[in-house]
């Protein structure tokens, strides 16, 4: 099979030749061959691997530790080392589940909010997580009130 060269790995990762660099120099892609002449023989699979790059950097978090995990979970199926690239794949799913619930938390909350003509369902005494009435829990951690948003 004919080695592909950077122009034929970005064009079916929809990138740019100089971030298939950015992504080899970086241990997102594996090594590429290189031909006697200098130029980098990639493969179908340098091919693939740029695609889940790509996929993994769409996530819209530009940082922290879900962006670090896919980051991880690319630098892992780089190597050739699936099962990790999977670990870290699930791990991030798993974060990605939590921020969901936190944001779908706050929606609630500002739902419950413009219900009541923006004032807070929540007294300066309780907690955001603590259903009105109710304890918090004993958990030993710090919860943070809920703002205190004054009456329209």
């Amino acid at each position: 099979m004919k080695p592909l060269r950077t122009s034929d790995v970005a064009r079916a990762a929809g990138i740019h030749p100089n971030t298939v660099r950015l992504y080899e120099e970086h241990g997102l892609l594996p090594p590429a061959d290189r031909l006697p002449n200098g130029y980098r023989a990639f493969t179908p699979r340098h091919v693939d691997q740029a695609v889940l790059v790509v996929e993994l950097m769409r996530c819209s978090w530009t940082g922290g530790v879900i962006r670090q995990a896919a980051l991880d979970t690319a630098r892992h199926a780089a190597r050739g080392d699936f099962p990790a690239a999977r670990r870290c794949a699930a791990d991030m799913l798993a974060r990605i589940a939590e921020e969901r619930r936190r944001a779908e938390r706050a929606a609630d909350l500002l739902a419950e909010w413009a219900t009541a003509g923006g004032a807070s369902q929540t007294d300066p005494g309780e907690t955001a997580r603590t259903p009105r009435g109710a304890r918090p829990p004993a958990t030993g951690k710090t919860q943070h009130p809920a703002p205190n948003h004054p009456t329209a």
